[in-house]
């Protein structure tokens, strides 16, 4: 999720746990408890959007994926390949083992154990850079590479963002609804028999980063 809806989430779990602290005080009001059901409802089902989202494959999210894809794998096993003539050449089995990169490995890994990838064998190729040259592999071979893993990066952090802010604003809009238009008016019924719920409720909802709303309390503690 994006910070404005982070931010949104911990103000409504500081909601639902002074709202379940006092549940014996509203426990007998059906529209009110049922109000309440409904918020966790919503809550948990941003939850789930926002675990769904997070273990997606990322695969089409985004026009132009699949060129970006098809570059990063392409440069990493290209230079992978001539790292791995290196490794042998020079017996260093540790290297062959970081550089053991195929496409069909690329393209089953997901979005960010590819970019793992191709960052190692990036690394791998600076770190050789001096004797590669006698392979083949120029400097500008390597910044091609580099410029790959950048295009992947912004490509795979653009989606991210996009596919969970979409996909779980409309649930925050309904928590909206639910405290602006329900909850938030029906405390007014425990203003003064339970002024202890009324103040902890209120300050709850107060809980809520300057970037998610211009919220200010009103004189009586209730957001604006």
């Amino acid at each position: 999720m994006i910070d404005k809806q982070i931010a949104k989430q911990t103000m409504l779990e500081a909601v639902v746990r002074t709202l379940d602290e006092f549940e014996p005080l509203y426990a007998h009001i059906p529209v009110f408890a049922g109000t309440v059901k409904d918020l966790k409802n919503t809550m948990k089902d941003i939850e789930t959007e926002a675990l769904q989202q997070s273990a997606a494959d990322l695969n089409g999210a985004t026009a132009g994926k699949q060129d970006v894809e098809t570059a990063l794998v392409n440069q990493t096993v290209t230079v992978a390949g001539i790292l791995s003539v290196l490794a042998a050449d020079t017996k260093n089995g540790s290297l062959a083992e970081k550089v053991r990169v195929t496409k069909s490995m690329m393209y089953q890994r997901r979005d960010n154990e590819a970019l793992g990838i191709a960052r190692r064998v990036h690394a791998e190729a600076l770190a050789n850079a001096r004797v590669l040259t006698a392979y083949g592999v120029s400097q500008d071979l390597i910044y091609m590479l580099e410029t790959a893993i950048a295009r992947y990066e912004i490509l795979i952090a653009t989606a991210e963002s996009k596919q969970t802010a979409a996909g779980t604003d409309r649930f925050f809009a309904e928590t909206d609804t639910l405290l602006n238009d329900r909850l938030d008016k029906l405390m007014r019924l425990f203003k003064q028999p339970a002024p202890d719920f009324y103040a902890a409720y209120f300050n709850a909802r107060n809980i809520i980063s300057s970037t998610t709303c211009k919220c200010r309390p009103a004189e009586d503690g209730q957001v604006e």
